[in-house]
């Protein structure tokens, strides 16, 4: 029964645990980090909305208006002074909020640059988003302007936690990928580790070659949940189920659970030995007294 022999993994409450709290420091760094970005002084020119100033409007007004009649005239300065004085105070809010969030996203932006393992979990989604950044920073205040840079920020925050859980995944990998190799190697084979985890493709899956003899086992190992594919060859019928059986044994006393894709496969309770019609006796049975 050599060939495919896939199954999946859970991890152990207490490693669950560990890994959350991992993930949780891990944010709650990127967090501080953001926060002092964000407090340090920034030598950049305030972006300014064009304003009409209430002289301009009130020379315009006034050109239209009868220059004989003063009193007119001084309704209409007054108008123009009002309305400039509005339009100034709402161009100054508008500006005040969008560099409130350029500046968040600017935090963001700096802090993901400087963390090179979750810079590297984002994938190219960082350098999409980069770009993106760029651009709100070089247009000017409006309101179109303000809800395209929150856009920008709600991506970041979705960014920083695609990029969390993507590291908790490596995290997890790894602890199952050192697993797995310990369990070869208590069953007596020897390991290889062909494909190993990539920098730049973090969600390709990590490559292992067991061998015994004439016996060899690949298997790849994905990121997140997908299934893990093993293919076990040179073995016949039972001795290779068998191996299999030791193998998901050994995981299970390192705290991951294998579940075998098939039912055949499941693991069994070995009651009798193989070939034998009765329990096996224990070491003081069958002797003679002394």
């Amino acid at each position: 029964m050599s060939g495919p022999k896939d199954f999946s993994v859970d991890i152990s409450d207490a490693l669950f645990t560990m890994l959350a709290g991992r993930r949780m420091q891990q944010e709650a760094a990127f967090s501080a980090r953001v926060q002092a970005l964000r407090l340090a002084p920034r030598r950049r020119p305030v972006p300014r909305a064009a304003v009409d100033t209430p002289a301009v409007q009130s020379a315009a007004l006034a050109s239209g208006a009868d220059a004989g009649v003063e009193q007119e005239r001084a309704a209409a300065e007054a108008r123009a002074t009002e309305a400039g004085a509005a339009a100034a105070a709402e161009a100054a809010r508008v500006t005040a909020e969008f560099v409130e969030i350029r500046d968040a996203i600017d935090a963001r932006r700096e802090a993901l640059a400087e963390d090179t393992a979750l810079r590297a979990a984002c994938g190219d989604r960082f350098a999409d988003w980069s770009d993106r950044c760029s651009r709100v920073a070089g247009i000017a205040p409006a309101a179109d302007a303000i809800r395209e840079a929150r856009e920008v920020l709600a991506e970041a925050d979705s960014l920083v936690q695609h990029a969390l859980d993507v590291s908790q995944q490596l995290e997890k990998r790894r602890h199952v990928l050192q697993a797995m190799i310990e369990s070869f190697h208590a069953i007596g084979y020897f390991t290889d580790v062909t494909a190993a985890e990539s920098a730049d493709e973090p969600a390709r899956p990590v490559t292992v070659v067991a061998r015994r003899g004439t016996e060899e086992v690949a298997v790849a190992l994905p990121l997140g949940e997908a299934p893990v594919h093993s293919v076990w060859n040179g073995q016949a019928g039972e001795r290779c189920v068998e191996s299999f059986l030791l193998y998901v044994e050994q995981m299970g006393k390192r705290d991951i659970t294998c579940r075998p894709a098939r039912d055949d496969l499941a693991p069994r309770p070995q009651l009798k030995q193989m070939g034998q019609r009765e329990l096996p006796r224990s070491q003081s049975q069958g002797k003679p007294a002394t």
